[in-house]
């Protein structure tokens, strides 16, 4: 069955009044500092409640950044963005640097780390190897852009003579993934949307009710999951706890004043306790920054408000026969969240509570808070409420190309000395619609001329592929670089550089060689043309892009975790949260999507597909039906399949085996129409209708229409000349004939 949803109820938003009570977090250091004996039973509840600043520490790996980034040759550069909250001042910032160096050819080495263009740190290294670790300071001043740019620097000058070959291969700079920024602000500073969701760390907490989710819960969760994952962000779902539920309560620390009350008593006791009653939860709510129970967006339903009233309202009743004040503390604590609701309809609210503000997202407007928290939309919200009644991205289909700007690269000039770079990353699904897909590239380039005679080079990377390359001319007026788009270079989110080399040189080495400005211009497009016919996630992903459907079996709706499995398939295959239809199946039932689909553990009617899963067992037939593959035994594993039925492409996903695999969250989807999944990302990827197992390399003209006109004008031009030959030929023999024939 679909869900539609037209309206938004009231109740949504109520339930996440009470929501920013009990699940924002603040400083960890005052919350879990050792309890004051004399303190009062009010002034901990008071303590407990008060706002205070929020701590974020982040390492590079939490960034996508997983292996180390490495420097070398006698000048090379690296740009870092470190996110902070946009606009809002930070305090003890700083970034520890953590890596190596290695100087096997001697020489004069330095590296330099500036901060924001400000240089904060030159060494000079002398070993032939060591450990680079260094504490940066990083001023405190309000970042608009959301960013703090880190850059580090790396010289190595090997030559002791006038113009010696420069390039070496044995010093170099290592930056180690675990360098990490830290820094703390002023929770009290977030006033707006678009300001909390700057503030959001790299792996923000999506509660949700505990139970069986009502189906409009998953389906908002799903969609805002996307969204995070297209931010580079993963998201983490929680859920409520409840009576009967097993807490760890190691590291607790329960104040000395509310030991005495019976709901505190059984947590102090440490270890692994029960949850015996609703109060056990409120209190767990009161320490959620210690319980693990923070949270930073919160889908707002009935259930939600159901379950967090009972708590506290039962904890409320306990405090009160110890101390009237702490109950009253409690009750003004819900109140002030209470009189922040004054539009109940409102889709998404910044609602304060104790600590940070939290995010909530009304249950039925979970389509349209995902559109209005794109990229595109989000800096719209800087205030603390809106009611989204729509909000979808350009319509495109029927354009022939798009300009580069709209997928997130931005003309302008950058100096090159011996090499530099210009990159745009972009989502098929957030970008493309209409079942189209990225054909070309006309990349219109300007660079100034340099002090030496050798061109500056210019080649075009698609996802690491190679497409063309050409010498610039170099005099300053624009060039034209015309690359076509192979299928197999696809991916649900790709990355396109441009990257420029130069010979640096000087005027006979008199002086030192300087770098020379390149622009990428405005007029640079992107050539579109439809998705391939064939059944392969290639293929599948545009027209996902376009309008898709998300089905589920029923049983989901009881698990919550596996909400963590769907947000990381809808993101591989690129699934558009904001523009997508969400149905939920009966077990043993079949979807009849209308669009193309993504199934996870869900029957379609018309797919008959290669790979069929029972329990452990794993078959995969490949042409004839003859089959490929059939081992049993297999778990903790998954298996995705591009299939088609009818008209409509889709993917199909299938867990192997009991016990489900956490999946990767930052696995794409990619070439070839069968891939096996684990919590490491893809293990196997093949293309079963190509004879070699990988998916053909097709080279496509991006200008094909006037390759094809040029190819009939030769063949004509050819053949006309063959045709005027042979008329020559035979009109020289007549006339040889008719001569003889006088004669």
């Amino acid at each position: 069955m679909s869900v539609h949803y037209n309206r938004f109820k009231s109740a949504a938003l109520g339930c996440v009044a009470l929501a920013a009570l009990v699940v924002s977090s603040f400083d960890m250091a005052r919350a879990q500092s050792a309890t004051d004996p004399g303190e009062t039973a009010a002034a901990a509840i008071e303590r407990l409640t008060a706002r205070g600043r929020g701590a974020r520490t982040v390492a590079l790996s939490e960034l996508g950044i997983r292996r180390s980034i490495v420097l070398n040759g006698m000048d090379a550069r690296r740009d870092l963005f470190l996110p902070v909250p946009a606009g809002v001042p930070i305090r003890d910032a700083r970034v520890d640097l953590e890596g190596r160096y290695l100087r096997g050819e001697g020489g004069r080495t330095t590296y330099v780390a500036a901060v924001d263009s400000v240089p904060v740190l030159s060494r000079a290294v002398t070993e032939d190897q060591g450990a680079v670790s260094a504490t940066l300071p990083v001023t405190g001043e309000p970042r608009p852009s959301g960013f703090v740019n880190l850059n580090i620097a790396w010289s190595s000058v090997v030559g002791r003579d006038l113009c010696d070959d420069e390039r070496s291969i044995g010093n170099v700079l290592e930056i180690d993934p675990a360098t990490r920024f830290t820094y703390s602000y002023d929770t009290a500073a977030i006033r707006d949307i678009a300001t909390a969701w700057s503030a959001l760390p790299t792996k923000p907490v999506i509660l949700v009710p505990n139970g069986t989710l009502p189906q409009e819960v998953y389906d908002a969760a799903w969609r805002i999951g996307v969204v995070l994952a297209r931010g580079g962000k993963t998201a983490q779902i929680r859920t409520l706890p409840r009576i009967g539920d097993e807490v760890d309560t190691t590291g607790l620390t329960v104040p000395a004043a509310l030991q005495a009350v019976g709901p505190f008593q059984s947590l102090a006791r440490g270890g692994r306790v029960r949850i015996a009653s609703d109060a056990e939860v409120g209190a767990l709510l009161l320490l959620q920054r210690q319980a693990g129970l923070e949270a930073d967006i919160v889908i707002g339903s009935d259930s939600y408000r159901a379950q967090t009233e009972a708590a506290l309202q039962a904890l409320e009743g306990q405090i009160a026969g110890l101390s009237t004040d702490a109950a009253a503390n409690i009750a003004k604590w819900r109140a002030e969240s209470r009189t922040a609701v004054v539009e109940v309809n409102d889709t998404i609210r910044l609602l304060p509570g104790a600590g940070h503000p939290v995010i909530a997202i009304t249950a039925q407007g979970g389509g349209n808070a995902a559109g209005f928290l794109s990229e595109l939309w989000r800096p719209l919200g800087l205030v603390p409420a809106v009611r989204v009644a729509a909000a979808n991205g350009p319509d495109f289909a029927n354009a022939p190309s798009l300009p580069l700007s709209l997928l997130g690269g931005r003309a302008g000039s950058f100096d090159v000395l011996a090499r530099g770079e210009w990159s745009a990353t972009f989502d098929l699904s957030s970008t493309f619609t209409g079942g189209r897909i990225p054909e070309g590239f006309q990349l219109d380039v300007s660079a100034a001329p340099g002090a030496g005679t050798s061109p500056a080079i210019a080649s075009v990377f698609f996802n690491d592929f190679l497409l063309g390359a050409r010498s610039l001319t170099a005099d300053g007026r624009p060039e034209r670089i015309a690359v076509s788009v192979p299928n197999y270079a696809l991916l649900a989110r790709n990355t396109l550089r441009v990257v420029v080399q130069r010979q640096p040189v000087s005027d006979r080495c008199r002086e030192v060689p300087q770098a020379f400005p390149v622009a990428v211009l405005p007029s640079s497009r992107v050539m579109l043309a439809q998705a391939p016919s064939a059944v392969s996630f290639i293929g599948v992903m545009p027209r996902l892009s376009d309008k898709a459907t998300l089905v589920i079996p029923r049983a989901y709706l009881a698990d919550p975790a596996t909400l963590g499995r769907v947000i990381s398939l809808a993101y591989a295959a690129g699934v558009p949260p904001e523009r997508s239809d969400f149905t939920v199946v009966a077990d043993g039932a079949e979807a009849r999507p209308e669009n193309a689909f993504l199934a996870v553990d869900a029957r379609v009617a018309g797919v008959e597909g290669k790979v069929h899963v029972e329990g452990g067992r794993l078959v995969l037939n490949g042409s004839g039906n003859r089959p490929m593959l059939d081992v049993s035994g297999l778990s903790r594993l998954g298996v995705a399949e591009a299939v088609k039925s009818g008209d409509r492409y889709g993917v199909v996903y299938r867990t192997i085996g009991q016990e489900a695999p956490v999946l990767n969250p930052n696995f794409l989807l990619g070439r070839g129409d069968v891939a096996a999944l684990s919590a490491d990302g893809t293990l196997v990827a093949i293309d079963t209708q190509s004879s070699d197992g990988v998916a053909a390399a097709t080279e496509r003209d991006p200008f094909s229409i006037f390759t094809q006109v040029g190819r009939s004008f030769g063949a004509i031009v050819i053949g006309a000349g063959i045709i005027v030959f042979l008329l020559f030929v035979l009109l020289a023999t007549l006339a040889r004939r008719a001569a003889s024939r006088r004669q």
